[in-house]
């Protein structure tokens, strides 16, 4: 098993990318935001009820260990 020292959230992730430089010894580089769309799409938008049951249930250990939240259809 590995052992992490670090988990980062892209929520988070400006402050979670310095941190985790930080930790390596590296002086933070410049980074910007890139957009691809004026308006992110939703689950709701992008997923049938089919796939959102088979992510919900692949990635039910990861939402359980980082307390996200499932969205429901």
């Amino acid at each position: 098993v590995n052992k992490m020292d670090f988990i980062g959230r892209q929520e988070t992730f400006d402050e979670d990318f310095t941190e985790a430089c930080k930790l390596i010894g590296i002086q933070r580089p410049v980074t910007e935001r890139v957009r691809f769309s004026k308006k992110p799409k939703t689950n709701k938008e992008l997923l049938t009820k089919d796939l959102q049951y088979i992510l919900d249930k692949f990635y039910d250990k990861d939402f359980k260990e980082f307390n996200y939240k499932k969205e429901t259809m």
